[in-house]
């Protein structure tokens, strides 16, 4: 076991263990008001109601075509609950290959023209 030595100001280094090394990052940010976690409590709420009744309708949907569906995400509805209403907007059974992986694409820049996917094909969005 690590010997221990305690200073004054009541921090426990260990001296004799080479492989600890107490050097964590200090935050830069002061902790947050406990006023925080009422607000992110209510968010989480307001996101979970929302998140159940929400599914995704055809009015939704911004890109489609054989390979690839890119539907609106609403402010305040989690990406968990979109990803799942998908199969039924497709009327694909949701335990089904069909549907291969499903990815969130974020677009950061209004400008861009087309995305390269894993296997190196272009999708073009026009």
């Amino acid at each position: 076991m690590a010997d221990y030595t305690h200073s004054d100001s009541s921090e426990t280094r260990f001296t004799n263990d080479p492989k600890i090394h107490i050097d964590y990052p200090v935050p830069l940010s002061p902790p947050l008001p406990s006023v925080s976690k009422d607000i992110e409590l209510s968010r989480a709420m307001s996101a979970s109601s929302k998140s159940g009744l929400f599914s995704v309708s055809r009015s939704d949907v911004l890109f489609e075509d054989q390979w690839l569906i890119a539907v609106n995400k609403p402010q305040g509805v989690y990406c968990e609950s979109v990803l799942s209403s998908v199969p039924s907007l497709l009327n694909v059974p949701t335990d089904s290959d069909t549907l291969g992986k499903c990815c969130l694409f974020v677009v950061l820049n209004a400008r861009v023209e087309w995305l390269i996917i894993d296997d190196g094909d272009e999708i073009w969005l026009e």
